[in-house]
């Protein structure tokens, strides 16, 4: 456009715009557009995996990412804290400290022991300070570090030898195992088809009878081939009434108790009713008690002692052991 078209295309618009002015908008217009061009231009920040040169150049929003690589340097995540343009990864008893060039040093509260951070106050190889330990080499303590200090506490159950674990039980095997103590319950011998085999903590093993229904009136027989009870019924055997636990004698196996007669000889375990002749037996064969005596003879009650005695049966009479009774009649001293 020449400059005669110029001016007369500026007078067309305004006649009051000087050349000057259009061209100081046309010129602010241009710069604008430049502007916006080099601005979208500008270089973007790195994502992780790409390339970069530093740590810069890799996005701010990517926390904790740096450049790293080798032939190729890429934005990576940084899995420790970025110190100086690097990623500085300490072990999790550690930090990194800047003031340090990055070296890693111990978390506050812990100590460098051995090239480790331990806490003194707890750790049992390094005990209020490095290289004390707890271990006092007993097997049966469990060894700890409380406080800064070394504190050892026994262990339950635990033994060195079989010695160490004997309950003083007969009805159990006690044995060592990895120091700590085991039992198990003894196998007691002698048991076949016709016996079983068991142990109680007062006698130890013993041995008892298959073929047995509690019966004092049966023959309890066992088949030693096969094992089959059989059981006999008794006559005329002595027994104990199983109700009352009273004398008795077998009848066909059954257990009758034994009748007072008197005129027969007392001197059997016998039931008697009170007011019979024979009551003085019963206390003395059955309960070995004693029993007031008067000089012309034995009263049929139990005695405690000579006063007990006398006031029942005046002066003179006192506690005796009258030993059996004959003819049904008093009881004698002796026999």
């Amino acid at each position: 456009m020449d400059a005669q078209r110029f001016d007369d295309l500026t007078r067309s618009f305004a006649k009051r715009v000087t050349r000057r002015r259009v061209l100081r908008g046309i010129g602010g217009g241009l710069a604008a557009v430049l502007a916006g061009q080099s601005a979208s231009a500008a270089p973007r920040c790195k994502q992780i995996d790409q390339v970069c040169k530093t740590t810069a150049d890799c996005c701010p929003e990517q926390n904790g990412t740096y450049c790293a690589g080798t032939k190729k340097t890429t934005c990576q995540p940084c899995a420790g804290v970025i110190c100086k343009g690097g990623c500085t990864i300490c072990p999790p008893e550690e930090l990194a400290d800047p003031t340090r060039d990055c070296a890693c040093v111990c978390r506050p509260g812990l100590t460098r022991c051995n090239g480790v951070c331990v806490d003194l106050q707890s750790d049992p190889t390094n005990c209020g300070q490095c290289a004390v330990g707890c271990d006092d080499g007993e097997v049966c303590t469990a060894d700890a570090c409380l406080a800064g200090q070394c504190v050892s506490t026994a262990i339950a159950n635990c033994c060195h030898t079989n010695l160490n674990c004997d309950d003083n039980d007969p009805c159990t095997t006690n044995t060592c195992v990895a120091n700590q103590c085991q039992s198990e319950p003894v196998n007691c011998p002698g048991a076949d088809v016709c016996n079983g085999a068991a142990c109680s903590p007062a006698i130890g093993c013993y041995v008892y009878p298959i073929c047995n229904d509690g019966n004092d009136c049966t023959d309890d027989v066992c088949d030693p081939d096969t094992g089959a009870c059989t059981f006999v019924p008794l006559t005329g055997t002595s027994c104990t009434v199983i109700e009352s636990g009273n004398p008795g004698t077998c009848d066909n196996g059954a257990c009758v108790p034994i009748v007072c007669i008197p005129g027969t000889d007392f001197c059997e375990h016998i039931l008697c009713s009170p007011g019979d002749n024979c009551v003085c037996a019963s206390l003395v064969l059955q309960h070995g008690e004693p029993i007031c005596a008067r000089f012309d003879g034995v009263d049929c009650f139990p005695c405690h002692d000579d006063a007990e005695c006398e006031s029942h049966l005046g002066p003179g009479a006192g506690c005796v052991f009258a030993e059996c009774c004959s003819g049904g009649t008093t009881c004698v001293v002796p026999c």
